[in-house]
């Protein structure tokens, strides 16, 4: 920043301003176990987090919608809301089990 202009760079800073460059690749390698067990525990988060949303909706969507008209109608919003939620639940819990019936050499 030299005469009010900013110059970019995509390095970066250098270590004598406070911050390093470490990034997750470069300390554990881009096939490391550690590094995939991760991405298998962040997409069962995922389905159980969409799995619970759709268990959240289909009851509000049951309960406080006032276009479907009649108990049954809501009713079956709500079991369909408790149908997908166990569906997405059921794809993270299978995601869960195979990472733990891993080998250990590959865990």
């Amino acid at each position: 920043m030299y005469g009010g202009k900013s110059e970019r760079s995509d390095e970066a800073p250098a270590p004598e301003h406070g911050a390093t460059d470490m990034r997750l690749d470069d300390h554990f390698g881009s096939d490391s176990t550690l590094q995939r067990n991760e991405r298998v525990k962040l997409a069962a988060s995922f389905w159980n987090n969409t799995g619970a949303g759709m268990v959240i909706v289909g009851m509000a969507g049951a309960f406080f919608l006032d276009k479907p008209p009649g108990t049954w109608a809501k009713i079956g919003i709500a079991i369909g809301g408790l149908v997908l939620g166990w569906f997405c639940y059921s794809i993270a819990s299978n995601i869960l089990t195979y990472l733990h019936t891993l080998p250990e050499e590959r865990r």
